[in-house]
């Protein structure tokens, strides 16, 4: 069966949180619930995605994640909401977040139809992210 992703966004810019249309409401829950979103992120895949000397993560592509922080921070109405940053690589980082260990995953991905049958790629559009 295929899935829909969590949150929408550019095309590529993200893996998202890959779920079935009826858990993604389930998966704003958990992150409510608990207040805490859990972002995969690639240490090491500078500019998108790496951690400085401060050991913060940074790049494009957690520049773009940080909306979608945002977004959900607006959405859950928990502008304290805290966020766990895990490390992913490109061969366990569509797996982690099936099975729910992140919650998105901040990182380049190329939209194949394989994993078009894995998570939802969302179509390009200049609209600004938001939670679906």
């Amino acid at each position: 069966m295929k899935h829909q992703s969590l949150f929408a966004f550019a095309a590529g810019a993200l893996v998202v949180g890959a779920v079935h249309a009826q858990d993604a409401q389930t998966t704003l829950a958990k992150v409510q619930g608990v207040n805490l979103i859990a972002i995969g992120h690639r240490e090491t895949s500078v500019p998108f995605s790496y951690v400085d000397a401060n050991n913060k993560v940074i790049g494009f592509s957690q520049d773009l994640c940080n909306k979608v922080i945002d977004a959900v921070k607006a959405r859950t109405k928990h502008p304290d909401l805290r966020v766990r940053f895990i490390p992913v690589t490109s061969q366990n980082r569509i797996a982690l977040v099936q099975n729910g260990t992140v919650d998105l995953e901040c990182g380049v991905t190329t939209n194949l139809t394989a994993r078009q049958n894995q998570v939802a790629f969302p179509t390009r559009s200049s609209s600004p992210p938001r939670v679906c």
